[in-house]
């Protein structure tokens, strides 16, 4: 992979990739991914990042979604 690949990893020929915020915009205009995994320590970043991938997948006719929170105590 090049430096500037944002590809992380492939899983079941899956190809992972790690978005940030200056290249989510630009992610967005293409094909969504079947799952986006948002964290970070801005709460704020994150639910920004989160409002502009629902509402691309509303314009997709997307109308369901569903959350987890996984928490520091949590059984694994």
């Amino acid at each position: 992979m090049h430096s500037q690949d944002s590809r992380v990893g492939v899983a079941d020929n899956r190809v992972l990739m790690k978005l940030t915020l200056e290249n989510l915009s630009s992610h967005l205009k293409g094909r969504l991914a079947p799952l986006y995994l948002l964290t970070g320590d801005e709460a704020l970043l994150v639910a920004e990042a989160g409002d502009a991938i629902r509402a691309r997948a509303r314009a997709d006719g997307f109308t369901e979604r569903e959350v987890h929170f996984i928490e520091r105590a949590a059984d694994w």
